[in-house]
Order: C-alpha cells, then structure tokens, then sequence
C-alpha cells in the first residue's frame, strides 16, 4: 500500500492505493487528513471521523471518513472510476474531489507508464 498527501487550499488528503498483482490497475480510498508536527518533532496524521464534531484518529478505522474510493488502469484507453462513499456533499466537496482525481489521475499514469515503458499510450 502506497501513501500521498495532497495538501489542498484549506485541508489534506491522504490518498492509499496499491497496484493489482495481475493487471495495469491502481485501486485507493481518498481520506480527509489533518497533519501536523507534535512536540517530539514526530509528523502525525490524523485522519478525520465520520460525523462532525468528532474526534480524530490515529489509525484508519471504519469511523473514519472516506471521502471516495477509486480504480485506474490502462487498457487501449485510460480507465478511471470513481466510486462516491456519502449520499451527499458539498459543492465546495465536489470542487475539492474535481481537483484531486485530476492530481491521482496524473499520478496513476505516471505510474503505469513507468511499469510498463513499452506500452504505446495515449492521452
């Protein structure tokens, strides 16, 4: 499992994925994080809960909130899909999430065509 924190204008994210052992496919879960450096001068992220209001966690946990779950692969043609955890959001959410699929998106690519240079990929 791969860890990247996108940090965006107000909030970070932590994005976890890994690589099928079979195919060209990146699967993840977009968590909202809150990082700082504590006292010892140790980074620490915490990931944020489900409800408003709640307390944070250390270790991802089912009370923590996803904001969504992804897959991304090359077949011919890119494939990504996005799979949406709440039954709604914000606006602001949806602006935020535009923005980072754009950046796991690119990220993803990067990847694949790294594992596999003698692909022919297109854009």
């Amino acid at each position: 499992m791969e860890r990247i924190i996108f940090e965006m204008e107000y909030s970070a994210y932590s994005i976890e994925f890994e690589k099928s052992n079979n195919l060209d496919l990146y699967s993840g879960n977009v968590y909202p994080v809150n990082e700082y450096t504590n006292l010892m001068g140790e980074n620490v992220l915490l990931y944020e809960p489900k409800t408003y209001g709640g307390r944070n966690y250390k270790i991802l946990n089912e009370d923590c909130r996803n904001l969504f779950s992804f897959s991304f692969c090359w077949r011919g043609v890119w494939e990504g899909r996005i799979y949406f955890k709440d039954s709604e959001y914000w606006t602001e959410e949806l602006k935020t999430m535009n923005e980072l699929w754009t950046k796991i998106e690119q990220l993803l690519k990067e990847k694949i065509k790294q594992d596999n240079p003698d692909y022919t990929y297109e854009d």
